[in-house]
């Protein structure tokens, strides 16, 4: 996704639907990819979105070994039991990460003052 900067609201939501259905499909069958980020989402000329990149795809929803990309998803680094994490979790919290960097900068709103963020956290 080189051109990452030029996409619009619509197109970073339609992104993230399409890969949240990806990985939906992949759990159904015990998947877990481990590594989604931008880097691994392609677009072809049609803007179609794929996911890329299952070298470090793992089979079961509970894993034991740190793999994927730094930095690791709190699921793995926060695990309660020691080395052992639910996959599936780690993939849905790597897809709202993904989910923020597509999205437009423009459309978050950087609140100036205390009062402002009191006023927005009560809308």
């Amino acid at each position: 996704m080189d051109h990452i900067n030029e996409v619009t609201i619509g197109k970073a939501i339609q992104i993230a639907l399409d890969i949240a259905q990806v990985i939906v499909h992949m759990h159904a069958y015990e998947l877990v990819h481990c590594d989604v980020k931008v880097k691994n989402i392609l677009l072809d000329t049609n803007d179609q979105v794929f996911l890329a990149d299952f070298g470090t795809c793992q089979h079961g929803t509970e894993n034991s070994t740190f793999i994927g990309s730094r930095p690791f998803a709190p699921e793995i680094t926060q695990s309660d039991r020691q080395y052992s994490y639910q996959g599936a979790a780690v993939d849905v919290s790597c897809l709202g990460v993904l989910m923020y960097v597509v999205a437009p900068k423009d459309i978050f709103h950087e609140p100036q003052t205390l009062t402002e963020i009191d006023i927005n956290t009560l809308d």
